[in-house]
């Protein structure tokens, strides 16, 4: 979150007072650079500012800061777990068991009993995000060999052809495998000490919308090595001034023993009502 919101206020004050085609105090009186400023904040995810690019096709600051959202309900759901099996000392597999059931129901009967629009939870992602939860909790008890890799290509090869079940299969296989193949000590070499992925993936839309303004029509190939080299500058600096100061906090917090009080729970439902309040309100 501290990375992103810093995206939003580059957006607002400095990228977009450059390279909008509007008068700057046209464009900081406009409710679009407000109501992007805002909606953004609240995760109800905007994409356009006035003047700002806006003649292209598929234009915008971030197109790809959609998941974000989503990534944020299931941290928020995941807190819940932890308070809910805290205060009633339940397992957390309960929990684990409900993300799982909720994940698989089909989008119709959720819609037809909620009476809303459920289309824009991607259940897929749900899945994939418990998985990864569960392997995170017991990174030190699960083993992943040759033989788990080859036994998942084969399990995605039988059932290819069964799009409902490599819906969800797919994509765990892909992450499993990945994290087998950074573990090989060729690829652990190459381990980076800064971690810039996350910034790759808040700052490339932005800094491709820029270069495009100012290198369009070079050559293809010209552009993807500038854009590239451009990302990754970006993506550091993002790492180090912003994402490793907060991880490094973040730990020194994690470290105290938390106190799980009555009124958590409450302060936790006010701040998703909040949140939806100020989806629709804006």
């Amino acid at each position: 979150m501290p990375a992103f919101l810093v995206t939003i206020l580059a957006a607002v004050f400095i990228i977009g007072p450059a390279f909008t085609t509007l008068p700057i105090s046209d464009y900081f009186r406009s409710g679009q650079t407000w109501r992007f400023f805002f909606r953004n904040i609240f995760l109800n995810i905007e994409y356009m500012l006035p003047g700002v690019w806006g003649d292209r096709v598929y234009s915008g600051f971030n197109g790809s800061a959609w998941s974000i959202p989503f990534e944020v309900g299931c941290y928020i759901f995941l807190v819940f777990s932890f308070i809910m099996c805290r205060r009633l000392k339940l397992s957390h597999w309960i929990f684990v068991i409900i993300a799982l059931i909720f994940a698989f129901i089909p989008e119709q009967f959720v819609e037809k009993a909620l009476g809303v629009n459920y289309t824009i939870i991607v259940r897929g992602d749900i899945f994939c995000f418990v998985i990864g939860s569960l392997m995170a909790i017991y990174k030190d008890k699960i083993r992943i060999d040759h033989t788990v890799v080859i036994v998942l290509l084969l399990v995605c090869v039988l059932f290819w052809r069964c799009s409902n079940i490599i819906y969800y299969l797919f994509p765990a296989a892909t992450a499993i495998i990945l994290l087998y193949a950074t573990s090989l000590k060729p690829l652990v070499k190459l381990h980076l000490k800064h971690d810039i992925s996350y910034g790759v993936y808040l700052w490339h839309w932005p800094v491709l919308e820029i270069l495009y303004t100012w290198l369009n029509g070079i050559n293809y190939w010209l552009f993807f090595s500038t854009a590239a080299v451009a990302v990754t500058i970006v993506a550091y600096a993002s790492a180090r001034l912003v994402e490793e100061p907060c991880i490094k906090l973040g730990r020194k917090l994690g470290k105290r023993e938390i106190n799980i009080k009555d009124n958590s729970i409450i302060i936790l439902i006010l701040f998703v009502i909040a949140t939806i309040i100020a989806k629709v309100c804006y």
